[in-house]
């Protein structure tokens, strides 16, 4: 092999290591490349969900924080606020035994629970809760919608069509139909309770709390309860009272007497008195839902049989006939108010009043708490809250027993 020869194997052999090498330097890069390309898609895939992760932490934040606002905002804690932020104020006034400070707060229905009472006595046993005479069920004011109310008065549209289809002849104009709409206003029922508090008290910021929170509150709520079947409110005649409740059954334009539709049971029961009544109440297009019974009418209620033996009253859902029956005191012997309940509406006021007065009589302090409410039975809704004053009479009128 000539010199030539050989340097040229030299250089074909160099020049194959060079491209080889090049040619795995290139394919490297291109790995390194896209080991990069991954690794970016990766660190952009993880920061996208770290800000979604942020995103999300911060909304149940916020959540979080709504609901504690809201789950903070009951009658005994805007009590407590209240008072604490009118406390040197008060005890100014108390200490100069003269004037008088009315507190306003917002609240919500609350329970009291053990943690609201202080001042216990160390090394003694405290029985959970705040012992009292145990309330009646509040079975009115529970039972119907609520709508909250920010002024001194309220403001409906009453309306009344008057329908004038009938056969024209040609060419003959055809008598107008009558469209009348009337606006009504109502003012608030106001139910106050009263503590005198002594000057000689040894804490009276705890005497007015305690008060107020175990026994003014939930007698108001008890009297409004009260009200709302049988309140003195009215707006004409001569016992007009436009600042009392308007009640279910002590006002005419709230009910309609029960009538019997002409249908006779054979060995009539309030069964059939309830039955006859949702009859009725339908004929004009309303389905009651709620019947308001006495507890003798709700133990009678309980022992119905049909003719096989069975209990017609469902003890699991409380329902007799598809209308759930609700026992309460506050009916008199022998009536039954049959509702249905989305059309009788509690109109509230938000704020309770908490007012301190000075009572130099008996050296002493007046303290009121006082809550305002109303019903609203619009007048052409009166069909679907059905009245009967004597069950016994009812009876008489559809029973058909030899």
């Amino acid at each position: 092999m000539t010199p030539e020869e050989i340097k040229a194997m030299r250089e074909s052999i160099e020049k194959a290591a060079s491209e080889k090498a090049a040619a795995e330097v290139k394919a490297a890069k291109d790995e390194l490349k896209a080991a990069q390309e991954k690794i970016d898609a990766q660190e952009k895939s993880i920061d996208n969900l770290d800000k979604s992760m942020k995103a999300l932490q911060s909304k149940c934040d916020d959540l979080a924080r709504k609901a504690g606002d809201k789950e903070a905002v009951t009658f005994y804690s805007a009590l407590k606020a209240a008072l604490e932020a009118k406390r040197d104020e008060v005890k100014a006034m108390l200490e100069a035994n003269k004037g008088s400070i009315k507190l306003n707060f917002d609240v919500k229905d609350a329970q009291v629970t053990t943690g609201d009472i202080t001042n216990i006595a160390y090394g003694v046993a405290l029985e959970p809760g705040v012992h009292d005479a145990r309330p009646g069920v509040n079975v009115f004011y529970t039972s119907f919608p609520k709508d909250t109310v920010r002024a001194n008065q309220f403001d409906w549209l009453e309306g009344t069509f008057t329908d004038a289809a009938d056969y024209v002849a040609e060419l003959t104009e055809p008598a107008a139909d009558d469209i009348a709409v009337v606006e009504k206003s109502r003012k608030f029922g106001k139910i106050a309770a009263r503590l005198q508090v002594s000057s000689e008290v040894a804490d009276f910021f705890e005497e007015v709390y305690n008060w107020a929170r175990n026994t003014a509150q939930k007698k108001i709520i008890a009297k409004i309860d009260t009200e709302i079947l049988s309140g003195a409110g009215a707006d004409s005649g001569a016992g007009t009272s436009p600042n009392k409740i308007y009640g279910l059954k002590s006002n005419s334009a709230n009910y309609t007497a029960f009538t019997a539709t002409g249908a006779k049971y054979k060995n009539a029961t309030i069964a059939d008195v309830i039955l006859d009544s949702i009859a009725q109440a339908e004929a004009n297009g309303y389905n009651l839902d709620k019947a308001f019974v006495t507890w003798a009418e709700y133990a009678q209620i309980k022992g119905l049989k049909d003719a096989n033996g069975n209990y017609l009253y469902d003890q699991v859902t409380g329902l007799l006939r598809g209308v759930q029956i609700l026992p309460t005191s506050k009916l008199s012997a022998g009536e039954l108010l049959l509702v249905e309940s989305g059309i009788v509406r509690i109109k509230e006021r938000p704020t309770w009043e908490l007012e301190i007065v000075r009572n130099a009589k008996l050296d002493g302090w007046d303290v009121y708490v006082r809550k305002s409410a109303q019903v609203l039975v619009k007048a052409n809704d009166k069909k679907g809250v059905i009245y009967v004053a004597s069950v016994t009479t009812a009876i008489a009128a559809i029973d058909d027993s030899e």
